[in-house]
């Protein structure tokens, strides 16, 4: 079902459009109005000249937030930000994690990716988090997560026009070239953090793995994926090591 475009919402007021929503997206919606500030961040902001109704606008960034707490097809996902680009808006999507982000990535999640994409995790009896992530994909399954990367959606940053290194994940890459911001805590911001240090030895051993799961190399490499993460520094230098001496 398309989302609330304004040819079909005409008879209706913003306020009675929300009761259409389920009670978690309302809630969503809520909670980041309050995270960014009431004052700043509008909600059920109708767009007429493209026929669109953001979940939520902050108009200083002209950035379009969009909760998405239920499937959503490739064509409606593409659909939508092509709109807000007409506009110069920036779709950041927000996705409820108990339908995305999940061992089988769903069709409309590579579409969304390419854009400000991340994942919350939402339990109504806790505050919710939002959060990005490292990952490797082989064909529509993910072998591979890293730990969840908070993010700070009060702190957009823009996205610097630089010669990315060799060691660049196709994540990075692909946002890099299809959008205009970044937030504080998200893949982006580590990346740019950790090169401006000389460091980067976490994006390397991801880089071999996104190039194995591409490549489609053996049960070993799903066999080493699932080491405990509490001992990352250690494996990611243990691991590149071994890396290097199969090649």
């Amino acid at each position: 079902m398309s989302h609330f475009e304004l040819e079909s919402a005409s008879q209706k007021s913003p306020f009675c459009r929300l009761y259409s929503k389920s009670q978690d997206h309302l809630l969503l919606q809520i909670h980041v109005r309050e995270l960014l500030s009431p004052a700043i961040v509008q909600m059920e902001r109708p767009f007429p000249s493209i026929r669109r109704i953001a979940d939520l606008f902050w108009e200083e960034h002209k950035i379009a937030f969009e909760i998405q707490c239920s499937p959503i097809s490739p064509l409606e996902a593409t659909t939508r930000k092509a709109d807000y680009q007409k506009l110069g808006i920036e779709v950041v999507w927000l996705l409820d994690d108990r339908i995305f982000n999940r061992h089988h990535v769903r069709p409309a999640e590579e579409a969304m990716r390419k854009s400000p994409c991340y994942f919350f995790s939402f339990h109504r009896s806790k505050t919710p988090f939002f959060y990005d992530q490292l990952e490797a994909l082989s064909g529509q399954r993910r072998i591979k997560t890293g730990s969840p990367l908070r993010i700070d959606l009060r702190a957009p940053c823009p996205i610097p026009s630089i010669e990315w290194p060799p060691h660049s994940l196709s994540q990075i890459l692909t946002k890099a070239s299809h959008s205009r911001i970044y937030f504080q805590g998200d893949l982006l911001h580590r990346f740019l953090h950790q090169s401006a240090q000389g460091g980067g030895i976490e994006f390397r051993l991801w880089k071999r793995l996104e190039t194995a799961a591409k490549t489609k190399k053996p049960a070993w490499l799903q066999l080493l994926c699932r080491f405990n993460n509490s001992i990352r520094r250690l494996y990611f230098k243990a691991l590149e090591a071994f890396l290097e001496f199969c090649e």
